[in-house]
């Protein structure tokens, strides 16, 4: 078990924001998606036929992470891969286009997404977006949602050409952010093998938001600087120590 200090958040003003499992439910929108796609293959949703999905995913998703696949290809073959199993054939890019058409529709967000990023534009934190995923899905989800003009910048794992945890994906955000400094910024994401892993290897702090309180984090790589349960008591804590150090410097003066 790796020890984790309880701290409090110190002052920036530079934040990143994961979007998938963080902002957006993204199970909620996976869900839907998955539902109408095993509907028209002619495959009943439930909970066996979700984790034999899951599997296949999973392993997908650990190629891409590691590097070892190209992600548009390996994609395209993750529900001809799955449906095998049922012993039905598919055109893996025709369910794929299918999939992520009801992506870009799934607007599903996390509990107090859309409050957290209001109090912090408003009291002057520069928010900015650095995801994986496709950039029209992403870019469709986050206007549909009524959530793009909390973000200065959102940056796309398929734009940048680099996925998390790739130090390459964060440098080129951090080259494309105005006078970016690593000790005001922020990374905030769910994912430990991404968000936090990539944040740590390229120099930020990192906070982990992980609202079902799971114990996951197996090595020092994967240790945050933070760990949030709440969005709510993320912005809280993240204005808090804003008006505090304020406060300091105003007494020092």
């Amino acid at each position: 078990m790796i020890l984790i200090e309880v701290r409090e958040l110190r002052k920036y003003t530079t934040l990143i924001f994961d979007l998938d499992d963080t902002l957006f439910d993204f199970k909620a929108c996976e869900k839907n998606g998955l539902k109408n796609v095993f509907a028209h293959y002619g495959l009943q949703y439930n909970e066996e036929t979700f984790r034999e999905y899951e599997l296949v995913n999973q392993m997908i998703w650990r190629e891409i992470e590691q590097g070892t696949a190209n992600k548009s290809e390996i994609l395209n073959q993750r529900f001809r891969l799955f449906f095998q199993k049922y012993q039905i054939e598919v055109d893996g890019s025709e369910a794929e286009s299918m999939y992520r058409k009801y992506l870009d529709q799934g607007y599903h967000l996390m509990p107090a997404a859309d409050s957290c990023l209001k109090e912090l534009k408003e009291n002057g934190f520069r928010i900015f977006a650095g995801t994986n995923g496709f950039g029209s899905t992403q870019r469709a989800r986050l206007k549909g949602a009524h959530l793009e003009h909390f973000f200065e910048d959102t940056f796309i794992s398929e734009e940048i050409g680099y996925e998390k945890p790739d130090k390459r994906f964060f440098n080129a955000i951090f080259a494309q952010i105005p006078d970016f400094n690593s000790d005001d910024t922020l990374m905030i994401g769910d994912r430990l093998s991404a968000d936090i892993v990539g944040g740590n290897q390229a120099g930020i702090d990192t906070c982990w938001f992980n609202p079902n309180k799971l114990d996951l984090i197996q090595s020092q790589a994967q240790k945050p600087t933070y760990i949030m349960t709440s969005l709510n008591d993320l912005a809280e804590e993240l204005i808090a120590a804003w008006q505090i150090s304020q406060t300091a410097e105003q007494k020092g003066r």
